[in-house]
């Protein structure tokens, strides 16, 4: 279930949803006693339940930050077994984690497209961050937990037949590393 809002002409929108899900018969990836081959695995039941949020601003035009966007979105996961899954010498109990399902994402914009004449220059910088997980049912490893920053420029002339486009990307600016 879901609302999604829109304010002040459509500058500033928001949506919110939350959702449930019941899972039966759920498969999961495994690696198989020695590690030499992976195989889809029955876990039985799951439940995933959460809540994404997300939020866009885009300023009026005529103001001083005409150009100026700003986009927002994060999401918190529960995403749980509901049943005892036996795994050879191992049980894993109900209510163990997913693999690969954080609790915790968000994603942020910061971004300015403008019109100069006929050059069109915009910049972007995007955060990201992914919350941590287990790398497999048994929760071996953690992967995840790392936040990410990234750069865009770009300059457009449109003053000739054809568009040219310079473009330059600076993904993960800071170097960072983690388990994914």
């Amino acid at each position: 279930a879901g609302i999604r809002t829109e304010w002040f002409d459509r500058a500033l929108t928001f949506d919110a949803t939350v959702f449930y899900l019941d899972w039966k018969n759920v498969q999961i990836q495994r690696a198989a006693t020695g590690g030499l081959y992976n195989y889809v695995d029955n876990v039985g039941a799951a439940v995933s339940k959460g809540l994404e949020l997300s939020t866009s601003m885009v300023p009026f035009s005529g103001t001083a930050f005409e150009g100026i966007t700003f986009t927002s979105s994060a999401a918190f996961i529960d995403a749980v077994t509901k049943v005892p899954f036996p795994a050879g010498q191992q049980t894993v109990p109900a209510g163990t984690r997913l693999p690969g399902t954080p609790k915790f994402q968000i994603s942020n914009v910061l971004a300015y497209a403008g019109e100069f004449g006929n050059w069109m220059p915009a910049i972007s910088m995007t955060h990201s961050y992914i919350g941590s997980s287990p790398n497999n049912i048994f929760g071996s490893v953690q992967i995840g937990g790392y936040n990410t920053i990234d750069l865009g420029l770009r300059l457009g002339y449109m003053g000739s037949g054809f568009h040219p486009a310079i473009a330059f990307s600076l993904v993960n600016m800071f170097d960072k590393r983690a388990l994914a």
